[in-house]
């Protein structure tokens, strides 16, 4: 099991993400708000955001709403952050970014 982060770590951590990551008041979870062109794209991007958490064994809490996805993290055996959080949110912007560079590239 991972150990639950301190405030120092929490925030070095959090300058390695993109910087719509929000952690909340209580400091038990952060929240990123992923914006996409279309319904469809945002449920693409939920689709491969299942299979890596799967992977990780590590699930996020996710919203959709039209072409906004909100994925918020934390990890509940410790009622808190740790490294497994943040290493999800690291892959979540990777995909995030070649989801929106793919379709930088596409022919319409």
């Amino acid at each position: 099991m991972n150990n639950k982060l301190q405030k120092k770590q929490i925030d070095a951590k959090l300058r390695s993400l993109n910087d719509d990551w929000v952690l909340n008041y209580a400091g038990t979870s952060i929240s990123c708000k992923y914006v996409f062109k279309s319904t469809l794209a945002g449920f693409m991007f939920v689709t491969k955001v299942f299979i890596h958490a799967e992977v990780a064994r590590h699930h996020p809490e996710i919203n959709i709403n039209q072409s906004n996805v909100k994925v918020t993290l934390s990890t509940a055996e410790v009622k808190g952050l740790t490294t497994a959080d943040f290493n999800l949110a690291l892959k979540f912007d990777l995909l995030y970014k070649l989801s929106t560079e793919s379709k930088r590239r596409t022919h319409n």
